[in-house]
């Protein structure tokens, strides 16, 4: 049972000036005071948590894990392919009941201990048996996890192949249509996803395009879009704007989004047209993922996106079945990580809109919130989801630094400490 934190005393907080601590008193799952510390607070007649100066910030969101057949097995499987000593003894009794493998249970957990209390799980779904295994075993395993107050978990049915341009012609197109109906309405499901680039040519592509948002229109999902990494003649970005138009995208579903990734050409449109593809934008609840580096030259371009052209822009870690082999490897924080030379030159507030992209900007990306919240200041009366960094850590550019530790993080969910 995960344990409510009554008061976090003594933190750095968002918006606050830097070199002050604070207070945040928390009742039930919202923020109910911040007032400046007090070295006299009663601490001991409530449950306490003492930051040591440490900033107190938003908590992270992921807005595209990968779980593919990788991620979930019989436990035969998992521990027949597992390369862990002991592995048996390794994965919880409950992963294996939900089919996780050793390979999954490492990600999630790693997610998790890194602050990630809200993430949207992309499960790849294939025309034979597996799909519907692997989709329930998510959901199972989303539930798991929901119910021990770790995470915030949406599940997406992700089809990674071309729905219009099959090698069998119209019998591989039904084919494929009918895989994705089938897994897009399976209790549970809350999104559904394609890569509309893998398509053979323009036409096959916007065909693509439509049918997927007519399938999320008619079930009421989210909609996660993988485009072209490239700038190229006609950018599909143009082709997902005017169908979310033509099908009045935002009268005929309930505040469900659309996320669109792989889309990092946006930076080589031109000013008049990024300023279109910002007034078009405003019209649907879209999000672009960009997927970081740590060049200094990318990243003032991310910044010049969202602080000068007004482009809704999060990020996301490269989705990949292996994210690494260290839980510093699934920290979202190290997708907006700079090198030496990057850090020093960016200020406090660079950092905090760098941080904001890994925190508020993907959560509402992908449908949690009822409405957008600019900047990262803490606010009486909103959700108590934070990450507590280490006492060393103060300011955004701290936690940014290459040198920044992973370890020493604390992460609470609606109150309560998340157990890593």
């Amino acid at each position: 049972m995960s344990k409510h934190i009554d008061l976090i005393r003594n933190v750095s907080l968002p918006g606050k000036a830097i070199g002050t601590v604070w207070d945040v008193w928390i009742v039930g799952l919202k923020i109910d005071a911040i007032v400046p510390h007090d070295d006299k607070s009663p601490s001991h007649t409530y449950s306490t948590l003492d930051g040591r100066g440490a900033l107190l910030a938003p908590s992270l969101c992921h807005p595209r894990v990968r779980l593919d057949a990788m991620n979930f097995s019989s436990e035969q499987q998992a521990l027949h392919k597992s390369t862990e000593p002991n592995a048996k003894d390794l994965l919880p009794q409950w992963a294996k009941d939900y089919g996780l493998s050793m390979t999954g249970y490492r990600k999630m957990h790693g997610l998790c201990s890194a602050g990630v209390t809200h993430m949207r799980a992309l499960v790849e779904v294939k025309a034979d048996d597996s799909a519907t295994r692997i989709l329930d075993a998510a959901v199972e395993m989303r539930n798991r996890f929901e119910q021990e107050g770790r995470c915030i978990v949406q599940i997406c049915a992700m089809f990674r192949g071309p729905l219009i341009s099959s090698t069998d012609g119209e019998r591989g197109r039904a084919s494929s249509e009918r895989l994705i109906q089938n897994v897009a309405s399976r209790a549970g499901v809350d999104a559904i996803g394609s890569v509309p680039a893998l398509e053979a040519n323009t036409n096959d592509r916007e065909a693509h395009i439509e049918t997927m948002v007519d399938l999320a229109i008619a079930l009421d999902l989210h909609l996660d879009l993988e485009l072209e990494r490239n700038l190229s003649t006609n950018p599909s970005v143009w082709d997902v704007l005017e169908v979310l138009k033509t099908k009045e995208w935002s009268k005929r579903t309930t505040r469900k989004t659309v996320l669109l990734s792989g889309s990092n050409s946006v930076f080589d449109l031109s000013d008049p047209e990024k300023g279109r593809l910002r007034d078009e934008m405003a019209d649907f609840p879209s999000t672009f993922v960009y997927t970081q580096s740590d060049e200094l030259n990318k990243t003032r371009k991310v910044i010049s996106l969202i602080r000068d052209q007004g482009i809704r822009v999060c990020f996301g870690v490269e989705a990949s079945d292996d994210m690494g082999p260290t839980p510093e490897s699934y920290d979202p924080v190290k997708s907006i990580s700079t090198d030496d030379d990057a850090s020093r030159e960016l200020g406090e507030a660079d950092a905090e809109l760098l941080y904001e992209g890994v925190c508020r900007r993907p959560r509402q990306g992908i449908g949690h919130g009822k409405k957008m919240i600019q900047g990262l200041e803490l606010k009486v009366g909103a959700d108590a989801n934070f990450v507590l960094f280490d006492h060393e850590q103060t300011t955004f550019t701290e936690v940014l630094s290459p040198h920044a530790g992973f370890w020493g993080r604390q992460v609470l969910l609606q109150g309560s400490l998340v157990a890593c």
